[in-house]
């Protein structure tokens, strides 16, 4: 998992960004009993007035009777509800939380798994423009949001309709998705995921160095996100960016985890 570390301030009135602060939260928290974790997204302070990294530990990690990812996401899914007295958020007042580390497959066998706990669809997906020549001359964007609800659990992967088979070649591709400021972070990852592919060309180079290694993965995350933060930091964005501050990383096996960058993976 790979995030920055900028909570965004909102005027709720007027739609405006007041703050950025990008110390002293934690967007990535770790769940030590199962070894797992979770990172949020979205309108957390309409969730609760208290710090929410700080919410999740003491109201959901150090609660609840969950022994396994899938009765932590049920846990963490009913907090939720319990927080927002059982209403459904202000329409657009999306939210979520990824849950990530290791469960049991329709075989019988403990692998990767991601829960998605949130409170109604989002998608944007980039549509470029082109002119009579073929030339892209501008981006928009194209979003997709179901009306709001109350926080549910989603089994984003393995996808509970593919084949255990069919969701092995999506691990092996190395399964991504993202959250946050989705429109331009998705066009800078998007053109950042085809120059890699282009280096990746180049004989005896690879970009992560393994990309079989959960460390080297991780560190290519991180370098990707410190990317993405950089760019903003250089673009109109820079004053009060809503991906910012510095990258965080944390890579999760079934029985530890991966926090520091570490120079020395292969």
């Amino acid at each position: 998992m790979v995030a920055d570390s900028a909570i965004t301030e909102i005027n709720l009135k007027t739609g405006q960004i007041q703050n950025v602060n990008t110390k002293g939260w934690s967007k990535i928290v770790r769940v030590p009993r199962i070894h797992a974790a979770i990172s949020y997204w979205g309108m957390i302070g309409s969730v609760t007035q208290i710090q929410f990294d700080k919410w999740l530990i003491e109201s959901v990690i150090q609660s609840g009777n969950y022994t396994d990812i899938f009765s932590l996401a049920a846990h963490l899914a009913q907090k939720l509800n319990t927080a927002c007295q059982n209403k459904p958020l202000k329409d657009g007042y999306n939210t979520g939380l990824h849950v990530a580390g290791f469960g049991k497959w329709s075989d019988g066998q403990h692998r990767p798994v991601f829960l998605h706990v949130h409170n109604g669809h989002l998608s944007i997906s980039t549509i470029p423009q082109v002119n009579d020549q073929g030339e892209i001359i501008a981006i928009h964007n194209h979003t997709n949001s179901e009306p709001i609800k109350l926080f549910e659990v989603h089994h984003d992967f393995p996808n509970t309709t593919n084949s255990v088979e069919e969701n092995l070649v999506l691990l092996s591709q190395n399964y991504i998705t993202c959250n946050g400021d989705f429109f331009p972070y998705l066009v800078i990852w998007e053109h950042l995921q085809a120059a890699f592919n282009v280096l990746n060309l180049i004989k005896g180079f690879s970009v992560p160095a393994n990309p079989n290694n959960l460390g080297s993965r991780k560190d290519y995350l991180h370098m990707a996100m410190e990317t993405v933060i950089r760019v903003y930091q250089c673009s109109s964005h820079k004053q009060k960016p809503i991906i910012g501050g510095t990258a965080i990383s944390l890579g999760i096996t079934e029985t530890n985890y991966l926090l520091p960058i570490d120079g020395g993976v292969g």
